[in-house]
């Protein structure tokens, strides 16, 4: 309960403006509670309709005492961990992702203005190489990366090792 009550405090917070709380609980301890915590009662129901009366049990007899309510417990109770449980599981890393955005952003490179369109090929191809090396260095991708364009006559291997070279 206590695991339930303070996500869904922390989540007007989050509404509010502040979600630091709330992706901390939700993440880590809510998601401990609602998948680890919650089958304890459910459990316990278990062990009291299905335990001897020696050990404190029904021996499977829910027409007694409270068995009745120890089924209604078992259902119930299964209910909202299930539940609770998936919502944890499937939606914890959504909403973190919601939370703090910055933490799966793809690196974007900054805005480029364009160049004068009456200057010649050669400024144009050196400005789009220095911009070009400018977003490798603030977003360096997962393959080099090589400015020159191989010529039609060139191997692969020649082109990487000139790529290499340069």
């Amino acid at each position: 309960m206590l695991t339930s009550l303070m996500e869904f405090i922390s989540w007007f917070w989050w509404l509010a403006g502040d979600g630091r709380l709330f992706g901390w609980w939700a993440g880590g301890v809510g998601w401990w509670g609602a998948v680890v915590a919650m089958p304890v009662p459910v459990l316990f129901a278990v062990f009291q309709l299905a335990f001897d009366t020696e050990m404190g049990g029904f021996e499977g007899n829910y027409q007694q005492e409270v068995g009745e309510f120890t089924v209604w417990v078992i259902f119930m109770s299964g209910m909202v961990w299930l539940f609770a449980g998936l919502v944890h599981i499937i939606y914890s890393p959504r909403l973190l992702a919601q939370i703090n955005p910055e933490v799966n952003k793809p690196c974007q490179c900054d805005y480029v203005t364009p160049l004068d369109p009456l200057s010649s090929n050669e400024e144009k191809a050196a400005y789009e190489a220095l911009q070009v090396a400018i977003c490798y260095e603030k977003c360096s991708p997962s393959k080099p990366f090589c400015p020159l364009k191989k010529g039609k006559d060139q191997s692969y291997e020649d082109y990487l090792s000139t790529c290499t070279a340069l």
